[in-house]
């Protein structure tokens, strides 16, 4: 082989070289930029989910009164119970708005919690902790439109129906007793979506409805009193449900879902007096579920929507129904109630919103008996 041979045959190969390392380069700078985009992605989650988190009520100590979750419309006021979230709420009359639209134009989540992503595990863990076999009067807050009534009482129904041909069903519906289910909502809409779910279909015996105008949870009393609470003082303002009513007839199930994440804390604590002087003092159960914060231990979807929930709560919460994300449980301990379960459950679609479920009955006061002039005293 000539030296020209040589020469001409051996730059061919820087030439192939030279091809294909710019190639490589090109891919560099095509993938470089996907990654900078997921940092800079990663980072602005995490800046953000920092300041949610600085800014997020702790659950773990009061904020004192001066940090009342309150409604805007509604005046300030002491709480006779320690305070744990500083954030704004809707009012009244906006929350009645937001859940008459909500109920007109057939909203993909609101008052669809027992069948929603994150309502439907929450569900599921509430009925568990229920024992609705052996509730016979059930009183719920924010009935909505009633999926979980209609939930409970089709069940009942296609026991009854099972049984009549013998089946294994029989032997457990002899047990139960009969049921009826009062549902109260201060929305119009939700109301009548209550009536044609629920009471058209399983009849007035079984179930019933009631309005509760304006939204105060105390005007609750003045709803059930006629078949439930006798009032000792007709004139005394309610302050305390447990301490101004006495009970005649009781509950067995006091139940509200995705309702007190609403309110703010002085209605919520009113609900929960509400309860206390309306279930029956043994065999009541309260049972609670609510969103909460999805931060630890799940993932990174429940992440990521909790995140996006806050910002949205802050800056639009008639988007998310007023609804924010908080920790039920210190509530129930400060009020005095003794927690039976308490749950966290993972979504399983959208929206992916952590929830908790708390199931939790009043402390009893025990009674010690002390001699007295005249006779024997009983003391609380």
């Amino acid at each position: 082989m000539s030296a020209h041979a040589l020469s001409s045959h051996h730059p061919t190969r820087p030439r192939s070289s030279s091809i294909v390392q710019p190639m490589r380069m090109r891919s560099q700078v095509r993938v470089q930029p996907a990654i900078g985009n997921r940092l800079r992605i990663l980072i602005g989650l995490s800046t953000l989910s920092c300041v949610v988190a600085m800014s997020r009520p702790s659950s773990s100590a009061p904020v004192g009164s001066s940090g009342l979750s309150q409604a805007p419309s509604q005046p300030q006021s002491q709480l006779a119970y320690p305070s744990f979230d500083s954030r704004p709420t809707l009012s009244r009359a906006n929350a009645r708005d937001v859940y008459d639209s909500f109920a007109v134009h057939q909203h993909e989540t609101a008052g669809k919690d027992a069948a929603s992503g994150y309502g439907g595990p929450a569900i599921t863990a509430l009925l568990q902790m229920a024992d609705m076999d052996h509730a016979t009067n059930v009183l719920e807050f924010g009935c909505g439109s009633g999926k979980l009534a209609e939930l409970v009482l089709s069940r009942r129904q296609e026991d009854a129906n099972g049984s009549s041909y013998g089946d294994a069903s029989s032997e457990r519906l002899s047990s139960k007793q009969p049921i009826h289910w009062k549902g109260i909502d201060q929305s119009p809409e939700m109301i009548k979506g209550f009536q044609e779910r629920c009471v058209d279909v399983f009849g007035a015996d079984v179930c019933s409805v009631e309005y509760l105008e304006g939204g105060d949870p105390s005007q609750m009393l003045s709803l059930v009193q006629d078949r439930k609470l006798k009032p000792q003082k007709q004139q005394q303002k309610v302050t305390d449900a447990a301490s101004s009513m006495q009970l005649d007839d009781s509950y067995d199930r006091f139940v509200s879902t995705y309702c007190l994440d609403l309110l703010c804390e002085q209605d919520m604590y009113q609900v929960l007096d509400i309860a206390k002087a309306t279930l029956h003092p043994e065999r009541g159960i309260l049972l609670l579920a609510g969103i909460t914060w999805g931060y630890r231990r799940w993932s990174i979807q429940t992440f990521v929507m909790t995140l996006v929930w806050e910002i949205l709560y802050r800056f639009h919460r008639k988007r998310v129904g007023g609804c924010r994300p908080q920790n039920l449980r210190p509530y129930l301990e400060a009020h005095g109630w003794e927690i039976l379960q308490c749950v966290e459950t993972m979504p399983d679609g959208y929206p992916w919103m952590v929830s908790e479920v708390i199931a939790a009955r009043p402390i009893q006061t025990p009674q010690v008996t002390t001699a007295g002039q005249g006779g024997q005293k009983k003391m609380q």
